[in-house]
C-alpha cells in the first residue's frame, strides 16, 4: 500500500440506519461543511429548559401544528440522544414533507406568541443524508432529560 492511501472496509449496517451513518461519516470527514445548528448562548441545552408542567401545557394545546409536534416528540422521546431524520419523522407521522414543514413553522410561531419565545424542546442539525433525492436533511433529537420529562408529562 502506498503512503497516504486510504483503506476502506465494509461494515454491515441495517438499512434504516444508513442515512445516519452517511451523515456521521460526512461530519467526521468534514465533507458536510459547516452545519447549521440550533444555537444556545446560555448554560445547558435550551431544550432542557422545558419542565414537566411546560410539556403538559403543550400536550393540552389543540392547535394543529402543536398536535403534530406532540406526535413528533413522542417519536423522539422513544429514542433519546438518537438523530431521527426529517424523512423518517414525516413517514412515521404519515405526513407529506410539506405538511411537517408547515407544522414546524407554525410551532415556531406558537412558541414566539404563547411561550415567551422559548427554544424548541428538540434540537436539530442539518447535514448530508443518504436519503434518495436529497443532499442534506434535518435530523432531530431530544436529550435523555427532555425525554424523561416528556414521558412523565405524557403519563398523567
Amino acid at each position: 500500500m502506498s503512503d497516504g492511501a486510504q483503506q476502506f472496509i465494509s461494515i454491515p449496517v441495517p438499512s434504516q440506519f444508513a442515512p445516519q451513518i452517511y451523515a456521521y461519516l460526512a461530519e467526521l470527514t468534514g465533507a458536510a461543511g459547516p452545519q447549521k445548528r440550533q444555537e444556545d448562548q446560555t448554560d445547558g441545552p435550551a431544550a432542557e429548559r422545558w419542565s414537566v408542567e411546560d410539556f403538559r401545557r403543550l400536550i393540552a394545546d389543540q392547535r394543529d401544528s402543536v398536535r403534530i409536534v406532540v406526535s413528533l416528540l413522542d417519536v423522539l422521546a422513544d429514542r433519546p440522544g438518537e438523530r431521527v431524520s426529517y424523512t423518517h419523522l414525516a413517514d412515521r407521522l404519515e405526513l407529506e414533507r410539506s405538511q411537517l414543514q408547515g407544522a414546524l413553522s407554525g410551532f415556531s410561531r406558537v412558541l414566539k406568541s404563547g411561550y415567551d419565545g422559548v427554544a424548541w424542546p428538540m434540537t436539530w442539525v442539518e447535514t448530508l443524508t443518504g436519503e434518495p433525492g436529497l443532499k442534506k436533511e434535518y435530523f432531530y433529537t431530544v436529550t435523555e432529560t427532555v425525554a424523561r420529562r416528556w414521558n412523565e408529562a405524557r403519563s398523567k
